[in-house]
């Protein structure tokens, strides 16, 4: 599955492995696997996730646009 951000995201390559995560309703919801990034003719970033969701146990999140980066202590083990 892939993905299209409007922006790029900074450090891609340390990127893969870890997860995307999905905010719905201002509720954490679910992550995805980042499988690898993979460059558009168009000159865009297709963000390849894997094609499974891995809910989680939902957790208040406020909604925003873009990437935001958490600080080690912050981060959820990605299994």
């Amino acid at each position: 599955v892939g993905l299209a951000p409007p922006m790029v995201p900074k450090c891609m390559g340390t990127r893969i492995g870890g997860s995307l995560r999905w905010i719905v309703g201002h509720r954490l919801i679910a992550r995805q696997q980042i499988l690898r990034f993979e460059e558009r003719k168009d000159g865009r970033i297709d963000i390849v996730v894997a094609g499974t969701l891995e809910l989680i146990p939902p957790a208040p999140k406020r909604a925003h646009q873009g990437w935001r980066y958490l600080e080690a202590a912050a981060v959820l083990i990605d299994s």
